[in-house]
């Protein structure tokens, strides 16, 4: 922690797909995407039910996290997330500047249980991944 900040975003969710793990070139470093939704209840006066808005979170984990998240997570699993948000910006191949935000896992663990096994994943889940 510098000059008395921090930064930290925590997220508890279900994994929405299998991780999607990406070597590097030179076989040594890893880097995993996962996709984790997050559900949040609200009370809609109009029909007078409860209804249920989901959140997917895109989370690249690297490294030594990178090698658990491989190994441990699946689709459906239930995990407890802790990460930073980064802020990128660059030049496209037209010199346009391009702007993005990475959520970058440094702490993960399960948390147990899994979705019902006649859940599939969806496709909310894999347009996050793409």
């Amino acid at each position: 922690m510098l000059n008395g900040t921090l930064q930290k975003l925590t997220i508890i969710g279900r994994v929405g797909l299998a991780p999607k793990v990406m070597e590097y070139s030179d076989g040594e470093k890893k880097m995993v995407l996962l996709s984790v939704a997050t559900d949040e209840g609200y009370w809609d006066r109009n029909t007078e039910e409860w209804n249920k808005a989901t959140e997917w979170h895109s989370v690249k984990f690297f490294g030594k996290n990178a090698d658990y998240c491989a190994k441990n997570i699946d689709a459906g699993s239930h995990v407890f997330i802790e990460a930073k948000i980064k802020a990128n910006k660059w030049e496209d191949k037209n010199g346009e500047v391009q702007y993005s935000t990475d959520l970058i896992g440094g702490v993960i663990g399960l948390l147990g249980g899994k979705k019902a096994e006649d859940e599939e994943p969806s496709e909310e889940a894999e347009e996050v991944l793409a």
